[in-house]
């Protein structure tokens, strides 16, 4: 940790590394919830799903400061998109989650039915889920 002079007290200390990322996997929601962004960004931003390799580049590296740092790192996914739209948002929670990445998941909940619930919990997933 770096001492560093900040004009935001809550912000005095600062690290040369992350150790939090969101991860856009997709850009797609299903919903349009008012106090979201995405619905006016929508038609602007570009549309598609993340390359898997890159994903799995990301968690890499996230997982190796963790380890070179000595820290938790944690993940989440889709900065105004819905994580459940992916049919492989499984897999890549237990991608990172085998790396020693805590995941947490911010969520509508409108897609997280029993197939998908069962599917997470297969991945010894132990992170949270906002809602």
């Amino acid at each position: 940790m770096i001492k560093r002079k900040m004009l935001n007290p809550f912000l005095h200390y600062a690290h040369d590394h992350p150790r939090k990322l969101i991860v856009d996997i997709h850009s797609y929601c299903n919903a349009r919830c008012t106090m979201c962004p995405y619905p006016r960004l929508y038609g602007r931003q570009s549309q598609g799903e993340m390359d898997p390799d890159l994903y799995r580049a990301i968690v890499d590296e996230l997982s190796q400061l963790g380890q070179e740092h000595v820290f938790i790192p944690w993940m989440t996914y889709c900065y105004m998109g819905e994580p459940f739209v992916s049919d492989r948002v499984d897999e890549y929670v237990q991608y990172a989650t085998e790396r020693g990445i805590q995941v947490y998941l911010n969520t509508n909940a409108s897609l997280l039915g029993p197939a998908k619930t069962d599917a997470l919990l297969a991945t010894d997933f132990s992170g949270q889920i906002n809602i």
